[in-house]
């Protein structure tokens, strides 16, 4: 593998880092939602309400 002169060469370490930071990113996006939606409905059951679930009926 030649290295340039001024002794850098190209790290992977950096792209994998990268990648892991980004996977991390978008499991959070992916994630945040589901765990609302579950706080949200505890919090109503803990309220003392019935109608905690939402069932959607699908259209005619």
């Amino acid at each position: 593998m030649d290295v340039p002169p001024d002794g850098r060469s190209w790290d992977p370490l950096a792209l994998i880092t990268l990648a892991v930071i980004a996977a991390l990113l978008l499991g959070g996006w992916w994630l945040f939602p589901k765990l609302y939606h579950a706080v949200a409905y505890r919090d109503c059951v803990a309220s003392g309400r019935t109608d905690c679930l939402r069932l959607e009926m699908p259209a005619r």
